[in-house]
């Protein structure tokens, strides 16, 4: 990357496949798959294009008042710039490469149009009733590339019974219902009850419920044992296996209720819990601004930076559809600028 940055100044123009060829003859363990190779480019271009797009904690004030001025190169805002370069570099997948989805015993599965690329599909490991192994799921790095997320679409009818085999072959912690979708098919038991989907018995119990979010606890009934107290001689039902955080929020996403669905639930970079599987209509739109939102925090905490374009970007190599609109890019500025004010409260503005 130094070399072709260098090159790019000084000849105003680059030759990665010469750079890589020289590199491979000196060691010939570089740059060995096709995804490194277009990702080199994919780096260039960025840092030809945008340019630094961190900042520190103290000068991000200074920064997103700089964003809201008209670039220097075209009569658009820096906002408005750098939307349209994250969208321009974030490559749709091939039908080839969004294969699996595209079967026929698959493709009925699907919500949207919006399909898993191949190398991101979570696959459902357990047979179960002659069922396969696809859902319309994507793995999302979190915070310094691990693969913390989830990103799926509301299950349709037929899928209920897939989401719940995802949630137990992956030992999910927490599910976020960034919509309460009255009309779609129905996922959680009455509090207090279990249901059987399609063959998995889920037991769920509500456990909070504000003006914006409802948090229940679910189980599995088949990890439940009856435990005997010795002392009392009383038998009770403890839950033995996994145990799933599920909050579902009551009102559109906002700001404020990603910082206090991530406090609530412990979502951050020091935490050890964070296998997130997170849910919307058609698994992108406010999947990708939600989790995002989260790596961003996450940098904010651990680093005291901010980088928000890299936030997006770094998911958008997933799911091309995340953030898409230069409203949810915005958001996230606007995000970080609420929760710095409500983490300093008494720094000025």
């Amino acid at each position: 990357m130094d070399h072709l940055l260098d090159q790019a100044s000084k000849e105003n123009g680059i030759d990665v496949y010469a750079c890589v060829t020289a590199l491979r003859q000196s060691r010939m363990n570089m740059v060995q798959s096709v995804e490194q190779y277009k990702f080199i480019h994919l780096a260039v271009l960025e840092a030809h294009t945008v340019g630094s797009t961190n900042s520190s904690a103290a000068e991000f004030m200074s920064l997103y008042s700089a964003l809201n001025r008209r670039s220097s190169v075209s009569p658009q805002t820096v906002f408005s710039e750098q939307t349209e370069i994250l969208n321009s570099i974030s490559q749709s997948p091939s039908e080839e490469e969004t294969g699996i989805a595209r079967r026929a015993e698959n493709s009925k599965k699907n919500r949207t149009e919006i399909l898993p690329d191949n190398r991101h599909l979570m696959f459902l490991q357990m047979p179960f009733n002659e069922r396969n192994d696809y859902i319309n799921a994507v793995q999302v790095p979190g915070y310094k590339g691990k693969d913390n997320f989830v990103a799926t679409q509301w299950p349709l009818e037929d899928t209920v019974v897939d989401f719940w085999r995802l949630a137990k072959d992956h030992s999910v912690q927490h599910i976020i219902l960034l919509e309460e979708l009255n009309g779609f098919p129905k996922i959680l038991p009455e509090s207090g009850k279990t249901e059987n989907f399609g063959g998995i018995d889920v037991y769920c119990k509500e456990t909070e419920q504000n003006d914006t979010l409802v948090s229940y606890t679910v189980h599995f009934p088949e990890d439940t044992a009856e435990v005997v107290y010795m002392n009392t001689n009383t038998e009770e039902t403890s839950f033995t296996g996994q145990i799933i955080n599920v909050v579902m929020l009551k009102t559109p996403l906002t700001n404020q209720s990603i910082i206090d669905v991530r406090s609530k639930l412990g979502l951050s970079a020091c935490s050890t819990s964070t296998n997130c599987t997170v849910v919307c209509t058609d698994g992108a739109k406010l999947c990708g601004l939600f989790i995002a939102a989260l790596n961003i925090l996450d940098m904010v905490d651990a680093e005291n930076e901010v980088d928000v374009f890299y936030g997006v970007q770094q998911i958008k190599v997933v799911r091309p559809e995340f953030v898409q609109s230069q409203e949810q890019f915005l958001q996230l500025y606007d995000l970080v600028k609420t929760y710095l004010k409500q983490k300093n409260p008494s720094k000025p503005n």
